[in-house]
């Protein structure tokens, strides 16, 4: 006959030390559009790991979900370094919506990162078309020309941006830059 001790462990914590112990909800009947939701508030947390968890959750959930595949292709390029996979996804949310604005400057975005930047300018012109008053698809144009020392484009296309959001400081930081650039020319 066995005899069996049941003692709880404890694990050892060296003098002065505490252990820190993070409970992270995984909400397991909610519909896709929630989860998508709820990484984008990680995101805006800084818990990037738990966004990817909730968009790959609702892409499990519904594949065809255009806004997860987007906004995953965004955590990838924006906030993991990662271009070349946030890419990939950002090119399936259009697939499933070859008219999906955000998806398209978020390419143009990824693309520039990746110093495709003439690819780039066609994917943000594209967004342009569709949505002539989108200011992040006009400042982002002006970046790439910036970037590529087009300078008077990047001027007109910051213009435009400020046009349409004239509090827009990203815009105007560009816009105090260009002056300085075209006033040395």
């Amino acid at each position: 006959m066995l005899v069996l001790e049941n003692k709880p462990v404890l694990p050892y914590v060296a003098p002065g030390w505490s252990i820190e112990t993070l409970i992270i909800p995984i909400p397991h009947n909610a519909p896709p559009e929630v989860l998508v939701n709820l990484g984008a508030e990680m995101v805006e947390r800084g818990n990037y790991r738990l966004a990817e968890l909730y968009y790959r959750m609702a892409i499990n959930a519904k594949p065809d979900l255009k806004e997860a595949w987007n906004n995953l292709g965004c955590l990838y390029t924006e906030f993991l370094g990662r271009s070349d996979i946030g890419l990939k996804y950002l090119e399936k949310a259009l697939e499933l919506d070859p008219n999906y604005v955000s998806a398209m400057i978020n390419k143009g975005i990824a693309l520039a990162k990746l110093g495709r930047y003439n690819e780039a300018l066609r994917e943000l012109s594209r967004a342009i078309e569709l949505d002539p008053n989108n200011h992040k698809a006009w400042y982002n144009k002006a970046l790439i020309h910036f970037i590529l020392r087009q300078y008077s484009k990047a001027h007109n296309c910051c213009s435009k941006t400020l046009e349409l959001n004239p509090n827009y400081t990203l815009a105007r930081n560009l816009m105090e830059r260009l002056r300085e650039m075209l006033k040395h020319k």
